[in-house]
């Protein structure tokens, strides 16, 4: 009979500095900002999101911020690892929340660049006539710079690994 040997070459250690580190990282429109009304339409910026992200009756589905991430979550995961392997190396130098704000600009960055070029499903005739061009996610460039990150910090890990698991 063959025996399995479970060695663990710091996939344990790495794991539980992410879940000591009581962080995470957060990206999109946040309430200050989502409480502010557009120079135009006088709606909210939360409106203005949630109307775009999800379509409502004659306004199509124009998602920038899931889209987004559904593109880019496997470089996502794989700019976390990277973050927290440096973190937990030995001569590591560079702590994890400097390298999640990093990772969460990146996402900012992302969410900004496709509002920006974003263009299918298209403006209607009217609204194109009375934005003077058919860009359907830009007006006046607010949206985009109202697109922030921020590394949240918790009170108490709500995790913890169990040794000796069977």
């Amino acid at each position: 009979m063959s025996k399995v040997i479970d060695k663990d070459l710091g996939y344990e250690r790495i794991l539980q500095t992410l879940l000591d580190s009581n962080q995470s990282i957060d990206v999109g429109l946040f309430a200050d900002d989502a409480r502010k009304t557009h120079s135009r339409s006088k709606n909210t910026y939360a409106e203005i999101v949630v109307v775009n992200e999800y379509g409502s009756g004659a306004i199509p589905e124009r998602s920038f911020m899931r889209s987004t991430i559904d593109k880019n979550v496997i470089r996502y995961s794989r700019m976390v690892r990277k973050a927290i392997k440096r973190t937990t190396g030995r001569h590591s130098r560079i702590p994890l929340e400097r390298l999640f704000e990093v990772i969460g600009m990146r996402i900012r960055d992302d969410i900004r660049h496709t509002i920006r070029t974003q263009n299918d499903p298209i403006n209607a005739e009217g609204t194109a006539n009375r934005k003077g061009f058919n860009d359907p996610l830009v007006e006046t460039g607010t949206l985009q710079k109202l697109i922030k990150s921020r590394v949240l910090h918790h009170k108490v890990s709500r995790y913890r690994l169990r040794k000796g698991r069977k």
